[in-house]
Order: structure tokens, then sequence, then C-alpha cells
């Protein structure tokens, strides 16, 4: 999840929860 969080720093943080 790192890379999407690297490349979508602003939906990252929300998605990140959200698939774990």
């Amino acid at each position: 999840m790192t890379q999407v969080v690297s490349s979508m720093p602003v939906v990252g943080p929300v998605l990140v929860p959200v698939v774990k």
C-alpha cells in the first residue's frame, strides 16, 4: 500500500484503513 499512498497522498491515508 506504500505505492498507493505515495501516488495519492490525499486518498492514500483514507484507503489504507479500509483495505486493511
